[in-house]
Protein backbone atom coordinates (compact mmCIF):
# COMPACT_ATOMS: atom_id res chain seq x y z
CA UNK A 1 0.00 0.00 0.00
CA UNK A 2 1.17 3.27 -1.08
CA UNK A 3 2.00 5.95 1.98
CA UNK A 4 0.94 9.75 1.68
CA UNK A 5 1.89 12.21 3.65
CA UNK A 6 -0.92 15.01 4.21
CA UNK A 7 0.08 18.71 5.62
CA UNK A 8 -2.64 20.25 6.02
CA UNK A 9 -3.82 22.83 9.07
CA UNK A 10 -7.21 22.59 8.33
CA UNK A 11 -9.18 19.83 9.62
CA UNK A 12 -11.98 19.52 7.61
CA UNK A 13 -10.10 19.34 4.05
CA UNK A 14 -7.41 16.62 5.96
CA UNK A 15 -10.36 14.44 6.91
CA UNK A 16 -11.79 14.83 2.57
CA UNK A 17 -8.26 13.53 2.26
CA UNK A 18 -7.72 11.17 4.43
CA UNK A 19 -10.81 9.50 3.90
CA UNK A 20 -10.92 9.75 0.25
CA UNK A 21 -7.16 8.50 -0.34
CA UNK A 22 -7.86 5.70 2.10
CA UNK A 23 -10.91 4.55 -0.12
CA UNK A 24 -8.68 4.65 -2.81
CA UNK A 25 -6.52 2.29 -0.85
CA UNK A 26 -3.75 4.56 0.05
CA UNK A 27 -2.49 4.76 3.73
CA UNK A 28 -1.90 8.48 5.04
CA UNK A 29 -0.56 10.22 7.56
CA UNK A 30 -1.57 13.93 8.57
CA UNK A 31 0.65 16.49 9.82
CA UNK A 32 -1.31 19.77 10.89
CA UNK A 33 1.44 22.40 10.70
CA UNK A 34 4.76 22.75 8.23
CA UNK A 35 7.16 22.17 11.14
CA UNK A 36 5.34 18.63 11.79
CA UNK A 37 4.84 18.15 8.39
CA UNK A 38 8.52 18.53 7.50
CA UNK A 39 9.36 16.19 10.34
CA UNK A 40 7.13 13.40 8.94
CA UNK A 41 8.57 14.09 5.79
CA UNK A 42 12.45 13.49 6.45
CA UNK A 43 11.50 10.21 7.92
CA UNK A 44 11.44 8.90 4.76
CA UNK A 45 8.67 6.73 5.05
CA UNK A 46 6.36 8.15 2.12
CA UNK A 47 5.61 7.67 -1.62
CA UNK A 48 4.31 11.32 -1.58
CA UNK A 49 3.14 14.48 0.02
CA UNK A 50 0.56 16.41 -0.45
CA UNK A 51 1.27 20.20 0.95
CA UNK A 52 -0.61 23.18 1.62
CA UNK A 53 1.19 26.44 1.40
CA UNK A 54 -0.70 28.17 4.61
CA UNK A 55 0.58 26.55 7.15
CA UNK A 56 1.06 27.66 10.47
CA UNK A 57 4.83 28.22 11.35
CA UNK A 58 7.12 26.63 8.34
CA UNK A 59 4.70 27.54 5.13
CA UNK A 60 4.39 25.63 2.76
CA UNK A 61 7.06 27.11 0.25
CA UNK A 62 9.48 26.36 3.05
CA UNK A 63 8.76 23.00 3.54
CA UNK A 64 8.93 21.95 -0.51
CA UNK A 65 12.08 24.09 -0.73
CA UNK A 66 13.71 22.12 2.73
CA UNK A 67 12.79 18.27 1.50
CA UNK A 68 14.37 19.18 -1.88
CA UNK A 69 17.77 20.28 -0.08
CA UNK A 70 17.82 17.25 1.87
CA UNK A 71 17.21 15.41 -1.97
CA UNK A 72 13.94 14.40 -0.86
CA UNK A 73 12.78 12.47 -3.88
CA UNK A 74 8.95 11.88 -3.39
CA UNK A 75 6.39 13.86 -5.86
CA UNK A 76 5.36 16.73 -3.88
CA UNK A 77 1.76 17.82 -4.65
CA UNK A 78 0.98 21.59 -3.68
CA UNK A 79 -3.17 21.70 -2.73
CA UNK A 80 -3.67 25.46 -1.80
CA UNK A 81 -6.45 28.34 -2.24
CA UNK A 82 -3.65 30.04 -3.32
CA UNK A 83 -4.30 30.50 -6.97
CA UNK A 84 -2.20 33.60 -8.41
CA UNK A 85 0.48 32.54 -11.33
CA UNK A 86 3.24 33.71 -9.40
CA UNK A 87 2.32 30.92 -6.23
CA UNK A 88 2.24 28.57 -9.05
CA UNK A 89 5.31 29.49 -10.75
CA UNK A 90 7.22 29.37 -6.91
CA UNK A 91 6.20 26.36 -6.01
CA UNK A 92 6.98 24.38 -9.13
CA UNK A 93 10.39 26.40 -9.26
CA UNK A 94 10.94 25.28 -5.99
CA UNK A 95 10.45 21.29 -6.83
CA UNK A 96 6.89 20.82 -6.24
CA UNK A 97 5.34 18.19 -9.40
CA UNK A 98 2.08 19.48 -9.35
CA UNK A 99 -0.13 22.74 -7.88
CA UNK A 100 -3.77 22.44 -7.05
CA UNK A 101 -6.13 24.64 -6.17
CA UNK A 102 -8.50 24.53 -3.77
CA UNK A 103 -11.45 23.72 -4.28
CA UNK A 104 -10.50 20.54 -5.68
CA UNK A 105 -12.35 17.46 -6.57
CA UNK A 106 -11.31 14.32 -4.37
CA UNK A 107 -11.91 12.21 -7.25
CA UNK A 108 -9.22 14.75 -9.51
CA UNK A 109 -6.74 14.98 -6.66
CA UNK A 110 -6.73 11.27 -6.60
CA UNK A 111 -6.12 10.63 -10.30
CA UNK A 112 -3.67 13.36 -10.14
CA UNK A 113 -2.07 11.42 -7.21
CA UNK A 114 -1.82 7.85 -9.47
CA UNK A 115 -0.17 10.24 -12.67
CA UNK A 116 2.40 11.70 -10.39
CA UNK A 117 3.17 8.24 -8.57
CA UNK A 118 3.10 7.04 -12.22
CA UNK A 119 5.35 9.35 -13.56
CA UNK A 120 8.16 8.72 -10.32
CA UNK A 121 7.66 5.05 -11.09
CA UNK A 122 9.29 5.33 -14.52
CA UNK A 123 11.47 7.92 -13.82
CA UNK A 124 12.94 5.26 -11.33
CA UNK A 125 13.33 2.75 -14.01
CA UNK A 126 15.71 5.05 -15.91
CA UNK A 127 14.78 7.37 -18.90
CA UNK A 128 17.04 7.04 -22.04
CA UNK A 129 20.36 8.81 -21.74
CA UNK A 130 20.02 10.70 -25.01
CA UNK A 131 16.71 12.39 -23.91
CA UNK A 132 17.45 15.92 -23.71
CA UNK A 133 15.58 19.15 -23.37
CA UNK A 134 17.30 21.94 -25.59
CA UNK A 135 17.08 25.82 -25.57
CA UNK A 136 19.83 27.16 -27.58
CA UNK A 137 23.31 26.42 -26.24
CA UNK A 138 21.12 24.82 -23.25
CA UNK A 139 20.94 20.92 -23.02
CA UNK A 140 19.51 19.25 -20.50
CA UNK A 141 18.73 15.82 -18.78
CA UNK A 142 20.65 13.33 -17.27
CA UNK A 143 23.86 12.69 -19.45
CA UNK A 144 23.10 15.59 -22.00
CA UNK A 145 23.44 17.95 -18.96
CA UNK A 146 27.00 16.55 -18.35
CA UNK A 147 27.98 16.99 -22.04
CA UNK A 148 28.02 20.62 -22.09
CA UNK A 149 30.23 20.55 -18.75
CA UNK A 150 27.89 21.81 -16.55
CA UNK A 151 27.78 18.54 -14.60
CA UNK A 152 30.02 15.42 -13.88
CA UNK A 153 28.37 12.63 -15.19
CA UNK A 154 27.36 11.01 -12.12
CA UNK A 155 26.01 14.32 -10.83
CA UNK A 156 23.91 14.74 -13.58
CA UNK A 157 22.76 10.80 -13.98
CA UNK A 158 21.42 11.71 -10.12
CA UNK A 159 19.55 14.54 -10.74
CA UNK A 160 16.02 14.79 -10.26
CA UNK A 161 12.80 15.41 -12.00
CA UNK A 162 11.71 18.41 -9.65
CA UNK A 163 15.37 19.47 -11.14
CA UNK A 164 14.79 18.83 -14.06
CA UNK A 165 11.72 21.24 -14.08
CA UNK A 166 12.87 23.70 -12.27
CA UNK A 167 15.87 23.80 -15.08
CA UNK A 168 13.62 23.39 -17.55
CA UNK A 169 11.26 26.39 -16.45
CA UNK A 170 14.16 28.70 -16.44
CA UNK A 171 14.80 27.85 -19.90
CA UNK A 172 11.81 28.40 -20.99
CA UNK A 173 12.04 31.85 -18.83
CA UNK A 174 14.97 32.26 -21.40
CA UNK A 175 13.97 31.85 -24.18
CA UNK A 176 10.74 33.69 -23.86
CA UNK A 177 11.43 36.71 -22.05
CA UNK A 178 15.30 36.86 -22.65
CA UNK A 179 16.94 36.23 -18.73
Amino acid sequence: MQKILIVEDDPAISRIERDYLELNQFSVTVAEDGEEGLREALKGEYDLILLDVMLPGIDGFAVCRALREKQVDVPILMVTARSEDRDKIRGLGLGADDYIEKPFSPAVLVARIRANLAQYARLRQGAAPDEALTAGALALSGFAAASVGRLRPEQAASRSRQNNSAMMFLMVQKLLCGF
